[in-house]
């Protein structure tokens, strides 16, 4: 009975050593260390890639060969050639990306490797027909990063406004420059040209026929 209350506790024993974490402390890294990788991580830069709908794959640059990048999802980005791209996401979310240093470090960085990217969501009212018109490349609800809420009847409100916007913005050029044929100052000053024009052509006149007429004396 003794023999089996031992085994018991030593079982116990055992097995809160195992459930009670072991601290470590590691030697926080030295400043140069520390600032060597910080400034590789601050150094990688990214674009988004549409690849349809509101899905976008991330293309990371100036990536150096001893950073990996991990997604939430577990997705591995390995530099080649500085650059790497991939992964499937969906805009209007943010995800967290970690930039972990490959290469083996016996010291605490004491600093976060992670970074929560946003990605915009895609205006897919964008690739509507009445958006191909280049008349409307000034139309917010055309523009694919337009951030707000669209609905059929927002899209057709919005853009029976636009076209009268144009056509108001068309009928104001006209207006603009009848005023300008109109004004009294522009009418005076092709008056006073046109009437320079007539006075050189009469000099000019006079001067051909003065002489001609002393050829002819002559």
């Amino acid at each position: 009975m003794n023999y089996l209350k031992k085994r018991i506790f030593n079982f116990l024993i055992l097995l809160m050593l195992f459930l009670i974490p072991v601290n470590t402390f590691a030697q926080t890294c030295s400043k140069e260390v520390t600032n060597e990788i910080y400034n590789k991580i601050k150094s990688i830069k990214y674009k988004f890639n549409h690849l349809g709908n509101n899905n976008f794959s991330i293309t990371f640059y100036n990536v150096p060969n001893d950073i990996i990048i991990y997604d939430t999802g577990g997705t591995e980005y390995i530099s080649n050639n500085n650059t790497v791209t991939g992964g499937n996401y969906q805009g209007g979310r943010s995800y967290k990306f970690s930039f972990l240093f490959s290469n083996e470090i016996n010291c605490d960085l004491d600093i976060s490797t992670d970074q929560n990217i946003y990605i915009k969501k895609y205006n897919l009212f964008a690739d509507r027909e009445e958006c191909e018109n280049i008349d409307y490349n000034e139309f917010q609800l055309c523009n694919p990063d337009y951030q707000g809420i669209i609905n059929e009847d927002t899209f057709q409100k919005e853009l029976s406004e636009y076209k009268k916007s144009l056509i108001k913005e068309e009928q104001t050029i006209v207006e603009n420059n009848i005023d300008e044929t109109n004004n009294p100052l522009n009418i005076n000053m092709i008056l006073i040209i046109s009437i320079v024009v007539i006075i050189f052509i009469i000099i000019l006149i006079i001067i051909f026929r003065t002489i001609k007429r002393k050829r002819r004396i002559l």
